[in-house]
């Protein structure tokens, strides 16, 4: 493979930083399987690995989103008997 930036012929197996970001999310996942590019330092990752990323991606937004859920949910029913309390009493 050629690097695309500075189209270096010889790329080496290394490690690398892959950021995610979506809707206000931002996802870093770091040591990551790639091929550095020895002279400018670009970084790619194989398909394999592209597929998994996503997934992780996915999952955790799936879960973070959940749990955002949950604790909305529970903040919201704590302010509304808050109110309904203070509206009883007062």
């Amino acid at each position: 493979m050629i690097c695309v930036i500075c189209r270096q012929i010889q790329l080496e197996e290394g490690k690398g930083t892959s950021i995610f970001e979506r809707d206000g999310m931002t996802l870093v996942i770091k040591d990551v399987p790639k091929l550095v590019c020895p002279n400018c330092g670009e970084e790619y990752t194989d398909e394999y690995f592209t597929e998994r990323l996503l997934q992780i991606a996915e999952e955790a937004e799936t879960r973070l989103c959940t749990i955002f859920t949950q604790e909305q949910a529970a903040c919201t029913s704590r302010v509304n008997s808050a109110r309904d309390t203070k509206q009883t009493s007062g």
